[in-house]
């Protein structure tokens, strides 16, 4: 009985990091796009707190957000 205690318990904290871990976004746009590392993060700190910002020389970002929850129903907001 104990063993089953403790076993929901591990599972029901794995259920809550993974949905309250954080969040990554890739962002692709075209060769004449002008965004950098500044707009991004003005950009999408609108919809919960950044880990990082990281903007590749292909066109290419990952915006790291510290809540998925956070950063999830914030989308869903807008």
């Amino acid at each position: 009985m104990m063993l089953l205690r403790k076993e929901s318990d591990l599972r029901h904290r794995e259920t809550e990091k993974e949905k309250n871990g954080s969040l990554i976004l890739k962002l692709k746009w075209k060769k004449n796009g002008v965004y950098n590392k500044a707009n991004l993060t003005s950009l999408f700190s609108k919809y919960g707190e950044l880990s990082f910002v990281v903007v590749l020389k292909n066109s290419v970002a990952f915006v790291m957000y510290k809540s998925k929850t956070t950063a999830v129903s914030d989308f869903k907001l807008n």
